[in-house]
């Protein structure tokens, strides 16, 4: 099943135990060749070739663009700073021998102590990270196939049509090609009725080569095949832009050959109307993955 170029993709996760959110988003566009630009935070820079291997093994073909982001908010404990600790405690002390009072300090005065309770947060780490990552971009990248996908059947329905109107146009022109050859053989027949059998024996390798090149029975059963091939490729599980068009190059030399060879109008008008489909498919093959 042959793809488009055109898609997009978004997913989201959540880090476990954690309110840490991230967001994939995919899209790509035509290109001839793979071009992936990705943007990532820097805890995944270690992770960057891995990444973009990975991407490169779902999408063969296309301008990709990849936006990775991480909204981080660190979970965040609850602590006792003991540096702190230790100055109120000492301070505490010399009070109560300053004064020399018994008194206890109470709970609620502690806490509201400035610095003596702390929140800490915990890094991130980048391999927990980089696994749920994988998994966010996996889908993210299931969408954006789904759409290429759908994209793909819209553009084999186009060129499979147009293929076939390509069939029909080769079938009409088998037709009149013999008729083009009788002709032919008749006029040299006369040719060489009036002429000795030394002319024969002297012009009639020329003669017949020239009847030959009448015949484009050959070009025609190439340009069949490719059309067939054509017709089976975009078929194919793992069909590609690049082998359709190369198709389409071989389709339209067969064409070419049948042009140059046609010597006649009906034939002639008929390789015109191949070639205006062959380029219309090699429009559309352009939007192919």
């Amino acid at each position: 099943m042959i793809r488009g170029m055109t898609g997009w993709g978004r997913a989201e996760g959540l880090l476990s135990n954690r309110d840490t959110k991230i967001v994939v988003e995919v899209r790509t566009l035509n290109h001839r060749y793979f071009d992936l630009s990705l943007k990532i935070p820097s805890l995944l820079s270690q992770y960057e070739m891995k990444l973009r291997s990975y991407i490169k093994d779902r999408i063969k073909r296309g301008a990709v663009n990849v936006s990775i982001t991480i909204s981080e908010k660190a979970e965040e404990n609850m602590v006792l700073d003991m540096q702190w600790a230790e100055k109120y405690k000492k301070i505490f002390s010399q009070i109560k021998e300053t004064f020399n009072t018994e008194d206890r300090i109470s709970l609620d005065t502690l806490i509201k102590l400035p610095h003596l309770i702390k929140m800490e947060s915990k890094e991130l780490k980048s391999e927990v990270v980089y696994r749920i990552v994988k998994d966010v971009l996996s889908r993210a990248l299931d969408s954006t196939i789904k759409m290429k996908e759908k994209e793909g059947k819209m553009i084999a329905k186009d060129i499979t049509r147009r293929v076939e109107k390509i069939l029909k146009i080769i079938t009409r022109i088998e037709k009149l090609a013999p008729r083009r050859v009788n002709l032919k053989k008749k006029k040299l027949k006369i040719i060489f009725e009036n002429h000795n059998e030394d002319d024969l024996k002297k012009y009639g390798d020329v003669l017949f080569k020239y009847i030959d090149k009448y015949d484009i029975s050959e070009e025609c059963t190439r340009l069949r095949h490719h059309c067939k091939l054509f017709l089976d490729t975009i078929k194919r599980k793992e069909s590609s832009g690049r082998r359709l068009n190369f198709i389409t190059q071989e389709m339209l030399r067969e064409t070419n050959s049948i042009s140059a060879k046609a010597f006649d109008a009906t034939i002639s008008k008929r390789t015109i109307m191949i070639k205006e489909e062959i380029e219309k498919i090699r429009e559309q093959i352009q939007n192919v993955e």
